[in-house]
């Protein structure tokens, strides 16, 4: 993923997916501070409003967010 993303390619929709798979992997590592951290930088850094990559942000960080509370019931 961060090969590609050195590689300034024209392709932002592929790169916004492989970033937005590098953030599931920090979310099935249990690394929900970097999974939410890459999900908010692509969601402040993505152009494109309509191919629906920010709907697949938004529902990440949705997860990312049901996940913590119901850590929080659980402590």
């Amino acid at each position: 993923v961060f090969a590609f993303a050195k590689r300034n390619t024209p392709h932002q929709y592929w790169l916004a997916k492989s970033f937005l798979l590098l953030a599931e992997g920090y979310r099935t590592h249990d690394d929900l501070f970097q999974a939410r951290a890459t999900l908010q930088s692509i969601a402040a850094n993505y152009e494109a409003k309509e191919d629906g990559i920010l709907t697949e942000v938004n529902a990440a960080l949705a997860r990312i967010a049901a996940e913590e509370k119901a850590r929080e019931r659980v402590i």
